[in-house]
């Protein structure tokens, strides 16, 4: 029995958290901040009122960079998948970029979010 989960055909939307914690761009940086910690979170997706995604807002960006508003420090030029993308791909994608989730889109709008964590569930229910 194969480690990798690489190969894996498995569509994200069985995988996915499909409610996801997000923020938008006009939101002060410091209600991000408490609201990643409240949480025990690393990240979140920035949206539009709309739903789509303009961006993600982590850690990093919160300790490295200046600005008041969300929009201000978020990281643009996301990395994202559909529902239809196969977790061997969202595997490619973390391990590529060194990313902890990826944002998933159906119509440019935000539907749910992988992490590594799913995958690491997905692991372990194909074993089981």
């Amino acid at each position: 029995m194969s480690g990798t989960l690489g190969t894996s055909t498995v569509p994200v939307r069985e995988i996915m958290q499909s409610h996801v914690e997000t923020t938008t761009p006009d939101r002060p940086v410091a209600e991000v901040a408490q609201r990643l910690i409240e949480l025990g979170l690393t990240g979140m997706p920035v949206v539009e009122a709309s739903g789509e995604l303009v961006g993600v807002v982590t850690e990093y960006d919160i300790v490295s960079k200046q600005g008041e508003l969300t929009g201000d420090i978020m990281s643009r030029g996301v990395v994202t998948v559909s529902e239809d993308t196969t977790a061997g791909r969202v595997v490619e994608l973390v391990g590529l970029h060194g990313i902890r989730g990826i944002p998933v889109l159906a119509d440019r709008k935000l539907v749910g979010l992988v992490t590594r964590a799913d995958l690491v569930k997905l692991f372990l229910r194909e074993r089981a």
